[in-house]
């Protein structure tokens, strides 16, 4: 026995489709070929040839929702076949998972979350709406978690986010709207965690983000405020964080985001509109951190990205438009980086932040939001630059980016182009298109790369499958493809395999020591092919249908591939003019020829098209130039070629006649009568010997057989619908008299609707309805021998048996019993009870494992062959022997779940010939050696040894053993199961697998292995930091941490223990143990340090500043009362002052320190003002008051001195309001006095300086005035005044001058008067001499030198009048 080397044989199956035969380098020559572990894909069935010649571009077609799975990729994909299903790639190539609906509507797989071994995703069966389900990249390891929305209603779960091993996501159970849920991984702990919204309207929970061990999520409050929260897994503990913020934004636009310890998020409240907050989870830290765009306008941060130890953003502050910021989380860290577009731009904006491990990147979008250019940042103005300017070049982007390392990848548009992958370093010249035409089409309408993935040092994405896409007639096929970052390494997944399309030959005939069939390939020619079962063998003969040709299908081929004497007769179209035809070859390309053109076969009778081999004659449906389609016969010549008889004779009737069924020397057939109903017929190969056999009218009137059932012996069964009683079973011998209904199975108008025939020991067994539902029936030919052998579904309506299939005394068939869906079931004829029984449940529950239409006996074998699906290895190669046991999959062609839906199985030789594609190479011939299904000799098996696998999560792990190694004493390797598959998702502790090694033959052998699943991992502890307290007590201090936290693959909450317990910790440094242990006694310790210390000096409190009256020019003697202290429970303090109290202090200030010293040192002081003032005016007394005589107009001079004046603390300086020897106007003057001390005290009298015009004006009356005669009017003349003050004295004369004076004398009194009141008075007289005669001469007629003469008198005479009254 050797082993193979797995690694080259897997790698072998997939390139070449077979097992490696040469030996490594490791092992010796091969002896015999016994023991290898099969292939993938390996079995006793080979592919004859690729037949076809179409390349398969898409290998995986609409792939969708890529997740990283630890070394493998989990998608949706599409097979056509089965719709969009979960397909995984991994290094042996891409397969389909799970068809977890089967049909091509497809599960759809969606939001595909990977946690610790798991993946959960939301998908819908046949049974359920979307809801959640669990993978761990198995098909057995793929199942339904819970049903959240009971039935066909979908829960749609999204927003997956993992903490401490739960699975947080949002879903709808249809009573309470979109909320949050969690799931361990099991279905009962798959909980709501809180109905946020209540009722039936929806929080919709989304980005989801982790902080110090709490999920913090964005949730929609009353009237759709949504607001950011926090969960611990609980109710209680799911609360609103910022209860008056309310989050802006949308999540696309990425609207919170944590860098280090600290959420930021674009939030809005009632004094700002929409700007960047942060919070640290508590509601008092949850703040603004800067307004960008004052008062209550948005600044609308979005694209919010960690890069570094900042945050950066798109935002505006209303000056210069949405530019690139960044932030530290303070108010002054937060700045725009640059200006990329002066002004308040709405030309150009930053969008689609995406951080690498050394740049930021970040797109332009222009005006009509379309992307332009690609930029870099270092989050510097100078360290910014565009990349690449997409717009100025016509095209169009970047379209999507990832990163990948220090590598941002991403896509582009340029004209002559198309879409093609690019990567950058964050610089110009880094910036590289990665080749050029690598995906079809150079419009920008054309589909552009996109969903990339990262895993492990590659890129994966979705982009147009080669050779489609490009322009409208050949739509662009998404498939999925890999890069490394370079053109060589750019290419669609499984191109290195070379994929085709598949030649989908049908049907296989076996004639004359060859296998005959005829491919149908898309875009190709069809043809028939010829092959000896090797490749070189196998060539084609001819084209049956043009490569011109509207699309054509025909999974059962064109036409039946009948022997007739020494040649294959067949259908075939030359030319679309031509039409089909009959055709025959003896097995050579020279000999292949037309029979004859005078006759067209047509589809319109069946397809494919009926050519019976019978009484040496080829049966079929033709027509030619005179008549519709009817019946015809050839011996294989021109001129044997000829029409049986115009059966439906009716101007433009064709009687299209099918169903040909030898009985003795005739043939039978179904036919249309001039009526355009179907009777049966019968010839002999002559137009007289065909004839009607009966006449059966239904309801309409028209002709109503239905088809052909079977021969038994001379007994021929048809179907047919009678008036009265519906579509029953029918008999005849051949004669219209002897033809009559089997029985009324159904009674009355039902229709039984005999289907699925097979003859088994002279009774023909059917499937039929008696009302009740379809089910399993036989019959002897009468009525009484017509019986329902069991009704296998009494409850659901019949079982529908199908499939109905004889090997020696047992017909086998498929039905669904209701319960286990359609299975494989069996009738021992010898049993006299008739009782069914099920052969296998090979798809466990209600699901269907067989749902083909036939099943093929090998009668020497004593097997039944066909296809089926059991769940695991989709529908595939099976075989039965009619037990349990030997019920198995014989050969699992296509990998995984993706089936290879073998069909057509012929006998040829020795050996089986079917179709199936092996999930590379479309539908192909494959050929089975029979002599591989009989043997007499069991494999050995050998069972790995499995290490012990460390857990990965609460549930278990994932384990990919090694695999068991088999022997067998055939070529061919056994085929090796096992009872949990490699790969697969394993519960904690040991689990039995049993390997099962199974020859073709149906031998087995077992061995058994343990898997052990152990969590001998510790918790991973989470310590605070270290911590310094102040001492609060003599012993030392209580105080406050953040509670030890701690993380586990495995157990969700590990016990956390601290020691030393409590709060309360003494002086000095004391080392915390936190010791995490989970639920397997695993335990890890972290430790922090608690320093209590006395850093805190004592609090001091000093007495209130003293103030003291200065006693001399030395200063005061000042006192105060004791400071206190106080150094809480710790010490008592000692006081010192640097001044005693009672001592002599000088004027002025005096700071008085006062220091406290604790028990440990720690001093702290407080100071104290001791002020000595002099606040005592100095002595002050003014002069008297001064009174004197106005000396002139201005008053007088006068003299004072301040002279009582004097202070006992300083010298007085001494000012007045006027100076002695100052003039003083007359009236009071008061003199202000003013003292003032050092200390600017002053003292302030006021003493009055009164100067007073008391003397009268010095007044000299002028002359007696002498007048001659009169009365007469007198001028008097002036006296003379002065005095000291009053410059002008006010002079008044009485009686006035002027006056009329009478003769004699008259006294004048003159009186002065000065300003001060003071007046002087002096009298003169006015003498008339006479009374005046009437000749007399006036005094006006003196003459000027008489008056002056006059004048002259009197003032001398006033003169010494005055001078008299002086001295009076």
């Amino acid at each position: 026995m050797v082993r193979a080397n797995t690694t080259l044989t897997a790698l072998c199956a997939l390139v070449l489709g077979v097992a490696c035969t040469a030996p490594t380098p490791e092992e010796p020559t091969r002896q015999a070929p016994k023991a290898t572990r099969r292939a993938l894909g390996e079995g006793p069935a080979s592919l004859v040839m690729d037949v076809g010649s179409k390349a398969e571009s898409a290998l995986v077609r609409y792939p969708e929702s890529l997740a990283v799975a630890g070394t493998t990729l989990l998608f949706s994909a599409n097979d056509d076949s089965t719709g969009p299903e979960l397909w995984r790639l991994d290094s042996t190539g891409p397969a389909l998972v799970a068809d977890i609906a089967p049909g091509t509507i497809g599960s759809a797989p969606s939001r595909l979350f990977h946690s610790r071994g798991l993946t959960w995703f939301a998908a819908a069966d046949a049974q359920h709406g979307v809801e959640l389900w669990r993978t761990d990249g198995t098909t057995t390891g793929t199942f339904l978690l819970k049903d959240i929305a009971p039935g066909t209603a979908s829960s749609r779960p999204s927003n997956f986010a993992e903490l401490n091993g739960w699975i947080y996501f949002s879903a709808n159970d249809g009573t309470r709207g979109n909320e949050l849920w969690r799931t361990d991984g099991t279905p009962e702990g798959t909980q709501l965690v809180r109905d946020i919204l209540l009722g039936v309207s929806s929080s919709e929970p989304q980005s989801f983000t982790e902080l110090n061990g709490r999920l913090y999520f964005l949730a929609n409050g009353p009237g759709g405020t949504r607001q950011l929260w926090r969960t611990d897994g609980t109710s209680a503990g799911t609360i609103r964080v910022g209860a008056s913020v309310t989050v802006a934004g949308i999540p696309s636009s990425r609207v919170l985001v944590r860098s280090g310890r600290t959420l930021f998020f674009a939030g809005s409240d009632s004094t700002a509109g929409s700007e960047l907050w942060k919070s640290d989870g508590t509601e008092s830290g949850t703040v603004r951190v800067k307004d960008i765009f004052p008062g209550t306008t948005d600044s609308g941060p979005v694209q919010l990205t960690a890069f570094g130890s900042a945050v950066y953003f798109v935002a505006t502050d209303g000056v210069s438009g949405r530019e690139l910021w960044k932030t530290d989380g303070t108010e002054a860290g937060t700045q725009r980086i640059l200006e990329l577009v002066s002004g308040n731009n709405t030309v150009e904006k930053p969008d689609s932040l995406v951080a690498t491990s050394t740049r930021l990147f970040f797109m332009m979008r222009d005006t009509s939001n379309t992307e332009s250019a690609i930029y870099a940042t270092d989050g510097t103005a100078a360290g910014t630059s565009k990349l690449v300017d997409f717009k100025a070049a016509g095209g169009k982007g970047p379209l999507l980016m990832t990163a990948h390392g220090s590598t941002l990848y991403f896509t582009g548009y340029e004209p002559g182009v198309g879409h093609e992958l690019w990567t950058s370093d964050g610089t110009p010249s880094g910036s590289q298109r990665i080749g050029t035409n690598h995906f079809s089409g150079d419009r920008l309408v054309d589909p552009s790369p996109q969903a990339f993935a990262v895993m492990g040092d590659t890129v994966y994405f979705v982009a147009t499958a080669p050779g489609t896409g490009g322009f409208d007639e050949n739509p662009p096929v998404p498939t999925l493809w890999k890069t490394q970052g370079d053109a060589a390494t750019t290419v669609a997944i499984g191109t290195s395999l070379k994929p085709t399309r598949g030649s989908n030959p049908a049907p296989f005939t076996s004639w004359n020591g060859a296998l005959y069939f005829t491919t149908f390939e898309q875009e190709e020619a069809a043809k028939l092919w010829r092959t000896d079962g090797t490749e070189a063998g196998t060539q084609p003969l001819v084209n049956i249908v043009p490569d011109n040709a509207p699309a054509f299908t025909a999974e059962s081929g064109l036409s039946a591939l009948t022997p007739l004497g020494g040649a294959l007769y067949f259908a075939a179209m030359p030319t679309l003019a031509e039409g089909f035809q009959l055709w025959k070859t003896d097995g050579t390309t020279a000999g292949t020829s037309r029979v004859t053109t005078n006759v067209k076969l047509t589809t319109a009778a069946s397809l494919p098209i009926e050519l019976v081999s019978h009484g040496g004659f080829l049966f079929f449906a033709g027509q030619d130039a005179s008549t519709d389609t009817e019946l015809w016969k050839s011996d294989g010549t021109e001129t044997g070629t000829t029409r049986v008889k115009d059966i439906a004779s009716a101007n433009g009737m064709s009687s299209r006649p099918t169903g040909f069924t030898p009985m003795g020397g005739e043939l039978y057939f179904v036919a249309r009568d001039d009526s355009g109903g179907r009777e049966l017929w019968k010839t002999d190969g002559l137009e007289a010997g065909t004839v009607r056999v009966a006449n059966i009218r239904d309801n309409l009137g028209m002709a109503s057989v239905v088809n052909i059932a079977g021969v038994v012996g001379n007994t021929l069964y048809f179907v047919a619908n009678e008036a009265g009683s519906g579509i029953e079973l029918w008999k005849t011998d051949g004669t219209e008299a002897n033809t009559s209904r089997v029985k009324d199975i159904a009674p009355g108008a039902q229709d039984s609707g005999p289907s699925a025939f097979a003859v088994l020991d002279g009774f023909l067994y059917f499937t039929a309805s008696d009302g009740s539902g379809p089910e399993l029936w036989r019959t002897d030919g009468t009525e009484s021998g017509t019986i329902l052998v069991k009704d296998l579904s009494p409850a659901s309506g019949g079982s529908k048996p199908l499939a109905l299939t004889v090997l020696g005394k047992t017909l086998y068939f498929t039905a669904n019993d209701g319960t286990s869906g359609r299975e494989l079931w069996k009738l021992d004829t010898t049993d006299p009870a008739l009782v069914p029984v099920r052969v296998r449940d090979i798809l466990p529950g209600p699901g269907s494992g067989i749902l083909t239409e036939s099943l093929f006996a090998l009668p020497t074998e004593q097997l039944i062959l066909f296809a089926a699906n059991d769940g695991v290895g989709g529908s595939e190669l099976w075989r039965s022997d009619g037990t349990e046991a030997g019920t198995f999959v014989l050969h699992d062609i296509a990998p995984w779940q993706l089936g290879s839906d073998p069909r057509g199985f012929t006998l040829f030789g020795t050996s089986l010939a079917f179709s199936a594609s092996d999930g590379r190479r479309g539908r192909e011939p494959w050929l089975m050696p029979l002599s591989l299904l009989v043997n007499s000799t069991p494999p050995s098996i050998t069972c790995p040894v499995v290490s012990p696998v460390e857990a990965q999560q609460a549930l278990g792990a994932r384990v990919a053993f090694a695999e068991a190694t088999a022997s067998d004493d055939t070529t061919l390797p056994p085929a090796i199961s096992y009872s949990r598959p490699p790969g697969g998702f394993f519960p904690f502790g040991d689990t039995t697998v049993t390997a099962t090694a199974r020859d073709a033959a149906g031998l087995v052998d077992t061995c058994t292995f343990t898997v052990t699943v152990q969590d001998t991992t510790p918790p991973e502890p989470i310590c605070p930091s270290d911590a310094t307290v102040e001492a609060t007590s003599a012993n030392g201090a209580t105080i406050s941490y953040p509670a030890p936290r701690a993380t586990d693959a495995v157990t969700l909450s590990p016990v956390i223990s601290v020691s030393p317990s409590g709060n309360f910790f003494p002086w000095g440094n004391t080392t915390v143990t936190v010791t995490a242990t989970d639920e397997r006694n695993n335990s890890k310790q972290c430790t922090f340090t608690v320093r209590v210390q006395d850093t805190t000096a004592a609090v001091v409190t000093c007495p209130a500043d003293v103030i003291v009256e200065a006693e001399d020019a030395t200063g005061a003697n000042a006192t105060w009362p004791a400071a206190t202290a106080s150094d809480g429970t710790v010490s008592t303090p000692t006081l010192t002052y640097d001044h005693v109290s009672g001592s002599r202090f000088p004027e002025g200030n005096t700071p008085v320190t006062v220091t406290a010293t604790d028990g440990t040192g720690n001093t702290s002081s407080c100071t104290f003002q001791v002020s000595i003032r002099d606040t005592t005016a100095p002595r002050l007394q003014c002069p008297a008051a001064i009174q004197l005589e106005a000396t002139g107009p201005s008053g007088a001079l006068a003299e004072f001195a301040v002279t009582n004046v004097g202070d006992t603390v300083s010298t007085v300086e001494v000012s007045t309001s006027h100076a002695s020897s100052d003039n003083f106007p007359i009236g009071r003057t008061n003199v202000q006095v003013q003292a003032e001390d050092a200390s600017g005290n002053v003292a302030r009298c006021t003493f009055a300086v009164t100067v007073q015009d008391t003397l009268p004006p010095l007044l000299t009356c002028p002359q007696n005035v002498n007048i001659a005669e009169g009365p007469v009017a007198v001028t008097l003349p002036q006296p003379s005044v002065t005095d000291r003050v009053t410059a002008s004295p006010d002079i008044t004369f009485s009686p006035a001058s002027g006056s009329v004076f009478q003769p004699g004398d008259t006294t004048v009194e003159v009186a002065t008067y000065d300003t001060a009141g003071n007046s002087a008075r002096c009298t003169f007289n006015v003498n008339i001499a006479k009374k005046a005669s009437g000749c007399s001469a006036a005094p006006g007629s003196l003459g000027a030198a008489g008056w002056m003469g006059l004048l002259s008198l009197l003032a001398l005479s006033t003169r010494r009048r005055s001078s008299s009254s002086r001295r009076c």
